[in-house]
């Protein structure tokens, strides 16, 4: 009995040790490492996503007429419910000019 606990009080001190010697000094290699100390709650900016090669050069897609004329007339419709603010009014006007440009010609 006498001896079990001496093999693991052994082996929780060679663990320590261990952990102490490899562990520690690794961890100041990898904050070495770092360009700009992270703190919790830190946020980081991201680059801006690029647009990649297939998306890059794809042309701006024309909508069919009937599926404009249908949107156009939704959102006329839109407009004329009451309690529509003249902001909402002016945003489904921008909406109807943006799907007039986006028709087949």
């Amino acid at each position: 009995m006498n001896n079990d606990l001496n093999q693991n009080t052994r082996t929780l001190i060679i663990a320590f040790s261990f952990a102490l010697m490899v562990l520690v000094p690794l961890r100041f290699v990898e904050v070495g490492n770092m360009s700009q100390a992270m703190v919790l709650g830190d946020s980081i900016e991201m680059a801006a996503p690029r647009i990649e090669e297939p998306y890059a050069s794809m042309e701006t897609v024309c909508l069919d007429d009937k599926y404009v004329n249908k949107v156009i007339l939704f959102l006329d419709n839109e407009k004329l419910v009451k309690g529509v603010t003249k902001s909402n009014k002016d945003k489904i006007d921008l909406e109807i000019a943006r799907f007039e440009l986006e028709r087949c010609r």
